[in-house]
């Protein structure tokens, strides 16, 4: 912090991992779709800030990223370089003079008339942020080390300081957890200038995507991470609903600062009320506290005259007699959803089970239907059961040809592989997510199953000449009910196929050590009786007959279940059966 008294703070907290490099593809002046990744158009976004803020009267700032490695190692903490590196606040006066390097950059500006192509001209451009991206968004770390952070200021600020702002921009959910309660213990925070204003920034993958803006009732929010995110949003001070209005944008009583599935000049706007925010600060006051975040119980009702959104989606059109359906159901709870564990069973599971879809998209013979489910605890305590999100948002079940064109977001990563003559050569390796969710609390998956059973039985009535009955992938930790385990395989094996009975898989990841198993012929070697049960409910492996003859590490006696391993045999089944019908 400042030796001399600064009117308030602000945090800038970046997401560092792998979804910021995910490109939009905005169009940019040209016409062109945009090519640069978010993290590098962020970069250029806070660094502008940044520039702005240096010509403004003196506060206290601080610039945090955070993501994790491919250990799970986290790193969260202060990203100044150069003469300011090592500081957590700097006085927003001393950045003119320490930027970490100077550039040359070309900024458009509008032709004369405001026709025409833009005219170009070149500006030096300060440099105080730049990122290089890790693996995971710890966002439990990340929220705990602001917190933590502006606590340490509020207790050196002095008498009368200005509320504390913190302006968070991300790319997608936690990867140690829930954050829920460490971003309550922020937004709760008290300070001698009232509770921090939380402003979130999520941004999108896709130019297609429909984008948020500051929404005011979750109600009209999409299911899933968009209403997480409305949680841990600060309702919007008075000065900063007025910056807004200013700006030209609609802004409803009680809005959150909160921009979802945002693009680039969405984020810049927001940015701006970093800037407004601390125009407001008086000298040494503070400013009207924001009112404290409701907490999400039961739904709240639409306005007079507003329709309420409808969660239910059509079943997709009948197929081809070349024709199946995979559903994945993901199991999203854990033992301690707050744990800041980036190892957690979840996030695993999510690894294997966009992988999979990945490989289910690339399949060339007829025409497999995909239905995604998901389910956990909200945070009042309700099975909160979710489907696709992103661009399918809405979608119960989709052809796999627009899982291609359909992820959450595409992440890039440069692998170095074998060259064929002794030496190594960089590959750059795309991975589709279409899950990307953060743990819960333990709930029962019946729910869930009850939404795959009538999708699934809807399916079979469309699809009667199918080649293949519904495959069921269940991705769990495997600590399920006994009671429920048979639940669920009593309402699959009801369905009524014409192409035989339902098939039930079980990928398990272990939170306790447990040796990896694949394709077991018998329960033996499962270390415990949930697990022995979840065996017992778990289908024959499909065309283990075939597999066992190609050598593969499987008998006819195989089931379809994987514990702490890949699935490595759940597309090929499927991907024979569609070539052969």
């Amino acid at each position: 912090m400042s030796d001399i008294q600064s009117p308030g703070c602000v945090v800038l907290l970046v997401d560092e991992s792998s979804g910021m490099g995910a490109v939009m593809r905005e169009l940019t002046t040209e016409g062109k779709a945009s090519t640069r990744p978010n993290a590098e158009r962020v970069a250029t976004a806070v660094n502008a800030l940044l520039k702005q803020l240096a010509g403004g009267p003196s506060f206290d700032l601080a610039l945090v990223g955070y993501q994790s490695d491919a250990q799970g190692q986290v790193n969260v903490g202060p990203r100044w370089g150069g003469p300011l590196a090592g500081r957590e606040f700097v006085p927003s006066g001393e950045l003119p003079a320490a930027p970490l390097r100077m550039e040359t950059r070309v900024r458009k500006l509008p032709s004369p008339g405001g026709f025409g192509p833009p005219r170009e001209e070149t500006v030096e451009f300060p440099v105080w942020y730049a990122p290089t991206l890790g693996s995971k968004a710890p966002q439990i770390a990340a929220y705990t080390f602001c917190r933590d952070l502006i606590a340490r200021w509020a207790a050196e600020a002095g008498p009368s300081p200005g509320m504390p702002l913190v302006m968070h921009i991300a790319s997608g959910a936690s990867g140690d957890g829930n954050p829920q309660l460490a971003i309550s213990k922020l937004l709760e925070l008290t300070t001698p200038g009232g509770h921090p204003v939380v402003l979130q920034a999520h941004l999108a993958a896709s130019a297609a995507v429909v984008t948020s803006l500051y929404p005011s009732n979750y109600v009209y929010l999409t299911l899933g991470s968009a209403r997480d995110q409305f949680r841990r949003a600060s309702v919007l001070p008075p000065h900063l609903v007025e910056a807004l209005q200013e700006a030209h944008v609609t802004v409803n009583p009680g809005a959150r600062g909160l921009i979802y599935n945002a693009k680039i000049a969405d984020l810049i706007q927001m940015l701006s009320l970093v800037k407004a925010h601390t125009q407001h600060w008086p000298s040494k006051g503070g400013v009207a506290a924001p009112p404290a975040p409701e907490p999400m119980g039961a739904e709240a009702a639409p306005a007079a005259g507003e329709a309420a959104p409808s969660d239910a989606a059509p079943v997709a059109a009948a197929g081809k007699e070349q024709a199946a359906l995979v559903a994945f159901v993901l199991d999203r709870s854990v033992t301690d959803p707050f744990a800041t564990s980036v190892q957690n069973p979840v996030g695993r599971l999510q690894e294997h089970a966009n992988d999979l879809l990945k490989q289910v998209s690339k399949i060339a013979s007829g025409v497999v239907d995909v239905a995604l489910v998901s389910y956990g605890l909200d945070s009042s305590g309700e099975v909160d059961v979710r489907g696709f999100e992103g661009p399918l948002a809405g979608q119960s079940v989709v052809h796999h040809t627009d899982l291609a064109a359909g992820a959450i977001r595409v992440e890039e990563s440069e692998e170095q592989v074998s060259n064929g003559i002794g030496g190594l050569i960089s590959v750059t390796r795309k991975k589709p997510i279409y899950f990307d969710l953060e743990p819960t609390a333990a709930a029962p998956p019946v729910t869930a199953f009850e939404r795959v059973a009538e999708l699934a039985a809807e399916w079979c009535r469309q699809h009667r000449a199918a080649c293949l009955a519904p495959v069921v992938l269940h991705l769990t930790r495997g600590q399920i009910e006994p009671g429920d385990v048979d639940w669920i395989a009593g309402a699959l094996a009801r369905i009524d196929s014409a192409a035989g009975p339902v098939t039930l898989y079980h990928l398990v990841v272990t939170e306790e050590p447990h040796k990896s198993l694949a394709y077991p012929a018998c329960d033996e070697e499962l270390q415990s009786p949930a697990l022995k049960k979840l065996w017992e409910a778990t289908s024959l492996l499909l065309d283990c007959e075939r597999l066992a003859a190609e050598k593969r590490p499987v008998t006819a006696e195989s089931r379809g279940m994987v514990v702490n391993g890949k699935f490595d045999l759940f597309v090929d089944p499927v991907r024979k059966a569609l070539e052969t019908a």
